[in-house]
């Protein structure tokens, strides 16, 4: 007999298929809630993976699992944010060790982008905080300058300042409540309004929680972040499965983001390597409810 290694069949390729789709809807119905939603999430991407639904990211998350262990790795990179770009925008966040300048760090004017022009795969850092039963994890996006009224004559035209650190953070509560909060300039504001005005001047500190969609929008020059609402299970559905769902303008899928622990690049805060402060040397990434972006 001819050997079949190697050989699929239809209903072998149905069956991964149903069972992916399977325990998607489950994640995605109780998550944080279902006890190894994480490790579930992840047999269910690999195994929709395997049916060929989806494209398969390449395997990035080792670090993670060798900083926090399987377990957390897995949450980390399952609440990972989806980015998304105002139009007219070319920064993405990038890796500060490699690139700290726009002639690297500026990527795609529409579509997906995955990595910049010059080929610096879009970074996130990734801290993990324990406090009391719940688990804070925080994405630090790094762009190498702020161009937050650029040309202005008083600021000429490099923008506010070199170098720009912003936030996303997740709050998982001992009860699986999942929230979410985005920096916004001098706050957590993120959003139109007085209160959200305010919280961008610093004149207002809201901690900026709101339940976990997902996704946020990056403002273009300030970089500058928006939480965008929870899309529906049939969205999920469509933009974890099939890919397919109505698309933004130009983003970062989550799958393609790039995850670094960040607790192994922490520098001296003596050491004054950036124009403004890095994330290692602000109050909230020790205090994940401090309501500051100092």
């Amino acid at each position: 007999m001819r050997a079949r290694h190697g050989q699929s069949t239809v209903e072998w390729v149905g069956l991964l298929a149903l069972v992916g789709l399977l325990l998607f809807v489950v994640v995605q119905t109780f998550g944080a809630r279902l006890p190894g939603a994480g490790l579930a999430a992840s047999i269910a991407e690999k195994l929709i993976c395997a049916a060929q639904l989806a494209s398969c990211a390449e395997s990035v998350d080792s670090p993670l699992v060798a900083s926090y262990g399987e377990e957390t790795a897995m949450l980390v990179r399952r609440f990972a944010p989806e980015l998304e770009y105002e139009p007219g925008s070319r920064a993405v966040p990038v890796d500060f060790r490699s690139c700290r300048s726009p002639a690297c760090g500026d990527g795609r004017a529409s579509g997906p982008v995955f990595r910049t022009d010059a080929g610096e795969p879009v970074t996130a850092f990734t801290h993990v905080v324990r406090r009391n039963g719940t688990t804070y994890l925080q994405y630090w996006l790094y762009y190498a300058n702020s161009a937050t009224l650029r040309g202005m004559p008083v600021v000429g035209p490099r923008g506010f300042h070199l170098d720009d650190w912003e936030g996303v953070q997740v709050r998982i509560g001992p009860g699986g409540q999942v929230d979410a909060r985005a920096s916004s300039h001098r706050g957590y504001g993120g959003g139109s309004g007085p209160v959200h005005w305010a919280a961008d001047v610093g004149w207002a500190h809201p901690s900026g929680w709101k339940p976990d969609g997902g996704k946020v929008s990056i403002a273009g020059g300030s970089h500058a972040g928006t939480l965008l609402s929870r899309p529906s299970l049939l969205q999920r559905l469509q933009d974890g499965v099939a890919g397919g769902g109505r698309r933004p303008y130009r983003w970062t899928p989550k799958s393609r983001l790039r995850l670094v622990p960040i607790e192994n690049l922490a520098r001296n805060c003596a050491l004054k390597q950036f124009a403004i402060t890095p994330p290692w040397c602000k109050k909230v990434y020790a205090e994940p409810e401090y309501t500051g972006t100092d």
